[in-house]
C-alpha cells in the first residue's frame, strides 16, 4: 500500500488499505471491483479529453462489457457464491447492470437466452459450449481475450493519425508482454508448448 501511495496513485491505496491485515490482505480484496471501477473511470476521463474521444470510449466501455461478462461467467460456471464474486463494474457498452445481476442467479443453460446483444451471446454460447467438453474454467479467460483483441482491433487499427493508433499498439505490446509470460511460465513449469498454444493471442 505504501509503495502505491508512493507512485503517486494515492485513490488506489484507499482501497487496498481498507482490505490490509497484519498478515497481508483479506482475501475478498479478489473480488472486489473497487479498484477496476476506479481504472475505467480514469480511462473513460482521459479519452473523453482526446481526439477521436467516440472510438477510444467505444473500446472503453466494450472492454468493461468483457470484463463483466467474465466475473459473471466464472460466478455462474464456477458455482460460487454469486454475493461474493459477483460484483461488477459499472458503465458497460452493451450488458447493463440489471442484466448482469439477472445472469447471475441462471443457470448456466439459460445465461445466452437473457443476453440481447447478438455479439456478446454468440461469445457466451462459444464460452459454454467449450465449458461442458472439459469443464476448463480458463476456456473463459481464452476465448474472451481473444474476442477482446480482435474486438479493439477493428475499432481503432483503422483509425489513422490519432491518439487511438497509440492505445492500439500499446495494447499489441501489451498482448505481446503477456503471450511471452504465458510461454516461459509453460516452460519453468515444464507444461509442453502444445498445451498452451491456445491460450495465446496473435496479433496477425
Amino acid at each position: 500500500v505504501t509503495i502505491v501511495n508512493d507512485c503517486g496513485m494515492a485513490d488506489y491505496a484507499v482501497i487496498l488499505d481498507q482490505y490490509k491485515t497484519e498478515d497481508g490482505f483479506q482475501k475478498e480484496i479478489l473480488t472486489d471491483t473497487g479498484l477496476e471501477n476506479l481504472y475505467f473511470s480514469k480511462l473513460i476521463n482521459t479519452a473523453k479529453k482526446v481526439k477521436d474521444s467516440a472510438a477510444l470510449l467505444k473500446v472503453f466501455y466494450t472492454l468493461i462489457d468483457m470484463t463483466n461478462l467474465q466475473i459473471v461467467l466464472r460466478a455462474v460456471l464456477g458455482d460460487s457464491n454469486t454475493n461474493a464474486s459477483g460484483k461488477v463494474i459499472e458503465g458497460g457498452y452493451m450488458l447493463s447492470d440489471r442484466l448482469l445481476k439477472e445472469i447471475l442467479v441462471q443457470k448456466a443453460g439459460d445465461v445466452s437466452s437473457k443476453i440481447e446483444s447478438s455479439v456478446f451471446r454468440g461469445l457466451a454460447d462459444e464460452i459454454l459450449t467449450s465449458f461442458e467438453k472439459d469443464h476448463n474454467i480458463s476456456i473463459i479467460d481464452e476465448l474472451i481475450d481473444k474476442f477482446k483483441f480482435k474486438t479493439i482491433s477493428d475499432t481503432l487499427s483503422p483509425v489513422n493519425m490519432s491518439p487511438a493508433v497509440v492505445i492500439w499498439y500499446i495494447f499489441c505490446k501489451e498482448t505481446e508482454l503477456r503471450n511471452v509470460r504465458l510461454i516461459l511460465k509453460a516452460t519453468l513449469d515444464n507444461i509442453p508448448s502444445e498445451a498452451i498454444r491456445s491460450y495465446l493471442v496473435y496479433s496477425s
